[in-house]
């Protein structure tokens, strides 16, 4: 998961359209591991077909497995490639 942080990043919170977690007075990159829930970062409806299912095929190269299978989350992914 790459996060950018800087001045004049407009992006929304996830729940709050008035919030700008993103913004920071010193520009820097944050980087760290996905996890489950970080489906909602994949914003599905967002992207293009062909975008949405290859983000969908690698999050559930990773997480569609032993620990993490019965997940919201991972259900929900499934759900999302096989209605793309």
């Amino acid at each position: 998961m790459l996060g950018e942080f800087h001045m004049r990043n407009n992006q929304p919170g996830l729940r709050n359209d008035d919030f700008f977690p993103l913004r920071t007075p010193i520009p820097c990159l944050a980087v760290r591991h996905m996890v489950p829930t970080d489906l909602a970062f994949l914003n599905v409806e967002r992207y293009e077909l062909t975008l949405r299912i290859k983000f969908l095929t690698s999050f559930l190269a990773v997480f569609d497995g032993d620990s993490f299978a019965e997940r919201d989350e991972i259900i929900q992914a499934r759900k999302y490639l096989t209605d793309a």
